[in-house]
């Protein structure tokens, strides 16, 4: 990122010189993996939903892969009941804002089923009840909240005694 950064500044001169060429990781740098909820754990915490308000999200999240901002950007506008495709039009940063997504590769559609689809579904009946324009709104209907979504995670983690990750 430092080199496309580079190649983006100098030609407009807010840097004299690009020595991106000369970037390198060293052989001997150590690697620092991401750990990851196994399929075990998946089971553990589908088994036995705890009911804490964001879960419905995350279960979704663990499903779809999408980011946590993707996940908490969905409208119910962005599923098709018909043909039970729900594409990513925005996100939601850990600042509240409202965002068009990481990159251009952002907007994509998928089309639900099995769980994932039941999810979607019963999140859509609580959003209508809260007269909420977010699927996965707050608990009043409001925006939903990146920091009470990680909050929910790092409970479940804990009730579940899950491995610490990152969503």
């Amino acid at each position: 990122t430092l080199a496309a950064f580079m190649k983006w500044a100098k030609p407009r001169k807010y840097i004299d010189e690009d020595f991106s060429s000369e970037l390198y990781i060293p052989k001997s740098a150590e690697i620092k993996g991401k750990d990851i909820l196994q399929i075990a754990d998946i089971q553990r915490w589908f088994s036995d939903p705890t009911g804490l308000w964001y879960e419905r999200a995350l279960m979704f999240q663990l499903l779809v892969g999408w980011r946590p901002g993707e996940v908490l950007g969905l409208k119910p506008s962005d599923f098709n009941q018909d043909t039970h495709i729900i594409t990513i039009n925005r996100a939601i940063n850990h600042r509240r804002e409202i965002t068009p997504g990481k990159n251009k590769h952002a907007h994509r559609s998928v089309c639900l089923s099995g769980l994932a689809l039941d999810l979607v579904e019963e999140q859509l009946r609580v959003s209508e009840e809260l007269e909420s324009e977010w699927l996965f709104c707050g608990k009043f209907g409001q925006k939903p909240s990146p920091e009470k979504y990680y909050q929910t995670m790092k409970k479940i983690v804990e009730l579940r005694q899950l491995p610490p990750v990152s969503p």
